[in-house]
């Protein structure tokens, strides 16, 4: 049996030698005939084009000698070589106008785009175009043109870029177009060249067709190129250089396409590397030997400029001063010859494939079940889902994912413990039940079943499996593709907590301005009341009480606003250790000697831009709570530290980036708080606290400050085992100046002129009594395009301006851009309930700019008025004093 295998093998390899040399010795037959027949095509193709080319050549030649030789034009000719070289005086000499219309036949009869008359020195003394006239002509960069012109003889010259802006097909003037000329002596009566005439022909139309139409079949082209590579006629792949970059939308191949780089740039781009490394660049080769005056041919192939297989010969000619080069397919021009070898290889390929196939056949049969167990066990064990089978209430596979979901070391421990005792109860039911509806059925739909459960290791997990029916050792079962959505569910809570919270501080935040408004008015004509009132007067107590429910009101709106992040924040560089130290000796006092409060600072300087004040109220809100949280006395940690977020950070937290964060840990070990209580800690108004002893702000205004200084807060809580609350702040390493005058008590009053703009009537009507009292003349607007109109028409007497933030028609922070336009040093404060978008901090302190906020007391808006004006006093005075020195 084996000499009868060796036997066989021997004669398979015999005839696929025999085949293999047949078919080689073939081939190369057929491609040495098809070579010949090749050759000739393009010598023909490229003689014809040369023909056609010097056959026009010879007629534009001839066309501009019987013109120059017109007895008018040579008359019309020596009058503008009299007149002075001025451009003014040529254009003014009526026989530009004779010649225009003189040589307007021979224009149109050969496509000719102008005309000039040039004299010895190039200038051109006339032209189709006035504004060339008295200009060098382009053709002095051809002095051998030139020369055989003063010679006596006619001249073509080669295409190069023309030195004016030329139409287009469309009828656009662009610069740096193509464009020749054909030109010819002028002799006076003694038989003397004094003048030349020049007609500029557009390559782009009868020169680049000639070519075309000799061009070697469809698949075929034919283009010139100059000394320096350019190429000098359109080519039929123009538009796919466009597409590729290598051309402008509208430019012109001509003169604009080296033949080596932009080939080598398209194919590069093409990942052709290698073979260019291997062949060449695309047409240099005929390119260089044709600049050398050689013919000759390319006949192993070499890519074009789309990257396609072709052959090419080239030719100099001497007399035309520039190449041309021809070029066809490969695979078109093969294409019958290629056929042949296609089938030849074919016929051999079977018979070895036949022969080997019989020997394959048996072991590609044997791997084929290998294979396909590989490819399942490589899928399934690399899914990222967890993957069980059951057939009944049992998984019988569990993958590696699977395994890691649960807790298990592995499939195997997976496979000794079932998962479903891992669920909760309720779910573990629903889990039984799917499998039960779905066991011995065709259903094709996928079954969803969301639920939770406990991994080994104690952490709760959120899962949501999908079932479908498939077939397993051929049994029908179910498989079931679970994912870990722990973290999904968590996001969405987070965020669906978040736009909750901001939702109520839209509200709160509204409620609180208009609320601000009102209270302005009351307080504001309750003081002026009270200070009518004598100091023995019964009402005075009872002004006083509505004082007191006042203030007290607006405490309560002051809280509103820092829970909704509207309050207006005064904000410096903080050292969160110094500001915990400080407040330290106050927390211990506030909470009380029951409580063993420990506070631990970081070792690192940290510091955030943040309101002082603010970040103490948040301090102080925690501690109480804590505080609250422990009637029985317990421990209060408060810990300063520095964090670095990671993946893993910030991929549990939405809100986080790269940056750094202070975090203030408040922990206690009080009652905690229940996951229903968790879930509306931070809503206003929401408290557990007895009636009367707590208002439900706290964590509300915590809430608020965090977030208006660019962090976030974090609660975590057990009930019995306490509490712990987190505050994440961005860090800055920068530091603030302080403004100037911040410290300035002054007395109030004056004699100056106050623009006010405000929309609420009441308020206004405030603003006139209390500031007329004080001896200031007040100007009212009750719109922020009113403000404008009143200040340009009383801006010489106006020395402040008060605007409210929000008003109709133009808000106060676009009031503010319109006066400084006008008097770039007016003082100017704002008021307002709260801060919006339109007034952000940065655009204050970058103009140096207060904000009052409502309800403010009499005292206070006079004090600031003051303060403003005054230090408005200083800087002027300390401006004109650094002019002076100057």
């Amino acid at each position: 049996m084996i000499k009868n295998s060796r036997s066989f093998y021997g004669t398979v390899l015999f005839v696929a030698l025999v085949l293999g040399v047949t078919s080689a010795w073939g081939i190369t037959r057929l491609l040495s005939h098809s070579r010949s027949g090749v050759e000739e095509r393009l010598t023909s193709s490229l003689e014809a084009a040369n023909q056609a080319l010097h056959s026009w050549a010879e007629t534009q030649q001839a066309s501009v000698l019987t013109w120059a030789k017109h007895p008018e034009l040579i008359e019309l000719a020596w009058e503008l070589v009299e007149t002075p070289r001025n451009r003014d005086a040529l254009n003014d000499n009526p026989a530009q106008e004779k010649l225009r219309k003189l040589l307007s036949p021979a224009l149109q009869a050969h496509n000719y785009e102008g005309f000039f008359i040039l004299d010895e020195d190039y200038i051109s003394l006339a032209s189709s175009r006035k504004e060339n006239i008295g200009t060098k002509n382009l053709l002095v960069s051809q002095p051998k043109l030139l020369m055989k012109l003063w010679a006596g003889e006619t001249i073509i010259s080669t295409p190069q870029k023309s030195d004016v802006a030329l139409a287009t097909e469309t009828g656009v003037l662009e610069t740096n177009m193509p464009t020749m000329f054909v030109g010819a002596p002028i002799f006076d009566r003694m038989g003397l060249v004094f003048a030349a005439l020049t007609f500029r022909i557009n390559p782009a139309k009868d020169f680049t067709n000639i070519l075309q139409q000799s061009r070697p079949g469809i698949h075929g082209e034919t283009f010139a190129f100059n000394s320096s590579g350019m190429l000098i006629t359109n080519s039929l792949f123009e538009s796919s250089l466009r597409k590729v970059g290598l051309l402008k939308e509208k430019q012109s191949s001509i003169l604009n396409i080296r033949l080596s780089d932009p080939g080598r740039d398209l194919l590069k781009s093409r990942n052709k590397e290698k073979e260019l490394t291997q062949g060449g660049w695309p047409l240099t080769t005929m390119a260089d030997r044709a600049t050398k005056n050689t013919d000759g041919f390319i006949m192993e192939g070499y890519r074009s400029y789309l990257g396609k297989k072709v052959i090419g010969a080239w030719h100099w000619d001497k007399n035309l001063g520039f190449g041309m080069a021809t070029e066809m397919d490969y695979k078109a021009t093969y294409s019958g010859e290629s056929d042949v070898v296609f089938v030849i290889i074919t016929l051999f390929v079977l018979a070895v494939i036949l022969i080997v196939a019989v020997l394959g056949i048996f072991h590609f049969a044997q791997n084929r079940l290998l294979q396909r167990e590989k490819r399942f066990h490589h899928l399934i064990e690399g899914s990222l889902n967890g993957i069980a089978i059951f057939t009944g209430l049992k998984p019988r596979y569990q993958n590696k994912a699977c395994a890691l979901i649960f807790g298990y070391s592995g499939p195997r421990e997976a496979q000794r413990r079932s998962f479903i005792k891992l669920l909760d109860p309720g779910d573990r039911a629903k889990l039984a039940q799917v499998i039960l509806n779905l066991s011995g059925t065709e259903i094709k739909e996928v079954v969803r079943l969301e639920c939770q459960g406990t991994r080994t290791d104690g952490r709760r997990i959120h899962l949501e499996i999908f079932f479908q029916v498939i077939y397993w050792n051929e049994k029908q079962s179910l498989m079931a593709t679970i994912i870990d959505i722990t973290q999904r569910v968590g996001l969405e809570m987070q965020l669906r907590q978040s736009q909750k919270l901001e939702a109520v501080g839209q509200l709160a935040g509204g409620v609180a301005h208009d609320f601000n408004n009102m209270l302005q008015i009351i307080n504001g004509y309750s003081e002026l009341v009270k200070e009518a009132l004598g100091e023995d007067d019964p009402l005075r107590d009872s002004v006083n009480q509505i004082l007191n429910a006042g203030n007290n009101a607006a405490a309560l709106t002051r809280q509103l606003l820092a829970f909704s992040r509207k309050e207006v924040l005064r904000r410096k560089h903080v050292e969160v250790n110094q500001l915990v130290q400080s407040m330290s000796k106050m927390i211990s006092r506030l909470i009380g000697e029951h409580i063993d409060y420990v506070v631990r600072t970081s070792s690192e300087v940290i510091t955030v831009y943040a309101g002082e004040g603010s970040l103490e109220q948040l301090l102080l809100n925690l501690c109480v709570n804590a505080r609250d949280a422990m009637p029985d006395g317990g421990r209060l940690e408060l810990d300063v530290g520095l964090v670095e977020p990671d993946r893993e950070f910030r991929k549990s937290r939405a809100w986080a980036n790269e940056q750094k964060y202070a975090c203030l840990s408040i922990k206690d070990n009080g009652k905690g708080m229940s996951p229903e209580t968790l879930e509306h800690a931070f809503e206003p108004f929401y408290t557990t606290k007895d009636r009367g002893k707590g208002t439900g702000l706290g964590l509300s205004i915590v809430y608020g400050v965090a977030q208006q200084n660019g962090g976030q807060v974090e609660v975590s809580s057990t009930e019995g085992e306490g509490t712990e609350f987190k505050v994440y702040l961005p860090v800055s390493d920068k530091t603030m100046e302080r403004r100037y005058g911040d410290d300035l008590v002054l007395e109030v009053g004056g004699n100056e002129t106050i623009l006010v703009a405000e929309d609420e009537t009441d308020l206004r009507t405030l603003y006139k009594s209390l500031l007329e009292r004080q001896g200031y003349r007040v100007l009212l607007a009750e719109n922020g395009l009113e403000a404008v109109s009143l200040f340009k028409k009383h801006q010489a007497i106006v020395d402040l301006a008060i605007l409210d933030v929000v008003m109709p028609k133009m808000n106060g922070k676009e009031v503010f851009k319109a006066i400084q336009e006008i008097n770039p040093g007016l003082p100017v404060f704002f008021s307002t309930g709260y801060s919006t978008h339109l007034m952000d901090e940065e655009f204050l302190a970058s103009n140096g700019l207060r904000v009052l906020m409502k309800p403010f007391t009499p005292a206070s808006l006079l004090q600031t008025i003051r303060e403003v004006l005054v230090e408005a006093s200083i800087q002027r005075s300390s401006g004109e004093s650094l002019s002076h020195r100057g």
